[in-house]
């Protein structure tokens, strides 16, 4: 045998033999919707998970998030690099403790739906997270993810406040995060799936929304078919134009909204939303704002603090 037809040869084991380790994780990635403590992916009804999303839940989520933040850089018109770089710093060692627990290294990435957004494959949305506690103690936590998509690390951060209240999370996952008519009616379908699987009926429920995820409250608190009691925005805008409404300051009118951002974040307009919110506050509802120090990542440059008033926030009656 020639020296070019064996290493054309060993080019075609190595292919073969990487193509076969590629299957095997792929028919591999651990789909657990199951009544268990701890992260499970979910599917509405009795769907099946997509070949992209499979094919993103064999690289660690970690490895994907740098990597989408290097292609980013090169649209400073969404983001600026500083802020980019600042966000990679800040998340690195979430995912570091993320990806040391085996539970949570296993869970599925939900990131395959927003390579799906990317490459116009506007296919049936139907992906949700959801965090059970060890002990529940009846509320459930809607968590609306932000522009990018429904990052792992959100959902470990806030498994410490459902762990906390005795909460149970779930998280739908939406495209890259842009909230539009269809997204929002997933909402519902999401929390709907999730009571009919887990046989759990919740007393109470809490919206939180960071950024874009906070978007949608005016919309969706109105005409969901579940009473949420409490309502938190992260580092989201408050439109006044929509808040203003007659008909959504009677549906607030009962209802607690936790406003959280931060001092020095420029993606959002700061001082609009806090005039908005005074108006609904001067309507009688019942609005508490905390600052932090920070820009739009607060979540997790303030992480500690803000969990810690979350929790407070969930517990209260």
């Amino acid at each position: 045998m020639s020296r070019l037809s064996k290493i054309a040869l060993a080019i075609l084991l190595i292919l073969f033999f990487s193509g076969t380790v590629f299957i095997y994780k792929l028919l591999n990635v651990k789909y657990n919707c199951s009544n268990t403590p701890g992260p499970h992916y979910c599917l509405l009804s009795n769907s099946n998970p997509r070949l992209i999303e499979r094919a993103a839940s064999i690289f660690p989520e970690s490895l994907q998030v740098v990597l989408g933040a290097k292609v980013l850089n090169l649209r400073t018109d969404i983001v600026s690099k500083d802020e980019n770089d600042e966000a990679i710093k800040l998340i690195k060692p979430i995912y570091n403790e993320l990806e040391a627990n085996t539970s949570w290294a296993e869970l599925p990435t939900s990131l395959g739906i927003t390579y799906e957004k990317i490459m116009h494959l506007n296919l049936s949305q139907q992906q949700y997270f959801v965090y059970l506690p060890k002990k529940y103690n009846g509320n459930l936590i809607l968590f609306v993810h932000g522009l990018g998509g429904n990052f792992k690390s959100y959902i470990y951060l806030l498994s410490k406040v459902a762990e906390d209240t005795g909460s149970v999370i779930v998280a739908p996952t939406y495209k890259m995060g842009v909230w539009d008519e269809e997204g929002i009616k997933l909402l519902d379908s999401s929390i709907s799936d999730f009571e009919n699987k887990f046989n759990i009926k919740p007393t109470r429920y809490v919206y939180i929304g960071i950024s874009n995820g906070g978007l949608p409250i005016p919309d969706y608190i109105d005409k969901s078919k579940f009473d949420f009691t409490k309502i938190v925005a992260i580092s989201t805008f408050v439109d006044h134009e929509k808040y203003k409404q007659p008909d959504l300051i009677k549906t607030l009118s009962n209802k607690e909204i936790l406003y959280i951002y931060g001092k020095e974040d420029k993606r959002i307009d700061s001082y609009s939303s806090l005039q908005s919110l005074n108006y609904l506050a001067k309507s009688k509802i019942n609005v508490i704002t905390i600052p932090f120090e920070g820009g739009h990542f607060i979540i997790f440059s303030q992480r500690e603090k803000i969990l810690d008033d979350l929790t407070k926030f969930v517990d209260t009656p």
